[in-house]
């Protein structure tokens, strides 16, 4: 699979990219590229995806849950949820190891 991030930043101080992975035993593993300010000024693609490091989503009902990696494991970061038109979408705002 492939795709772009963004981290839904509307004020220009955000960060984005692209995105590759896999599913392997009902997890999308995923390897992140963050743009730089030079390739998005110039729109190229970002090609420098972390292979040493993969996230992984699991879905679950109308949630996701998103595991980073942490030493040798992957510890629950956030979970997302879906937009559905006219209800109020649940903020998760405590992140683990935020910066």
């Amino acid at each position: 699979m492939a795709g772009t991030w963004s981290d839904g930043s509307g004020r220009g101080i955000g960060e984005q990219g692209s995105l590759q992975g896999d599913i392997r035993n009902g997890k999308l593993y995923a390897h992140f590229c963050t743009d730089s300010p030079e390739q998005m000024a110039a729109d190229v693609e970002c090609t420098n995806f972390d292979t040493a490091q993969a996230d992984y989503f699991v879905l679950r009902g109308d949630r996701m849950d998103w595991y980073r990696q942490s030493g040798k494991e992957n510890v629950k970061y956030l979970t997302l949820h879906r937009r559905i038109a006219g209800r109020k979408t649940p903020t998760d705002n405590h992140c683990e190891d935020e910066q």
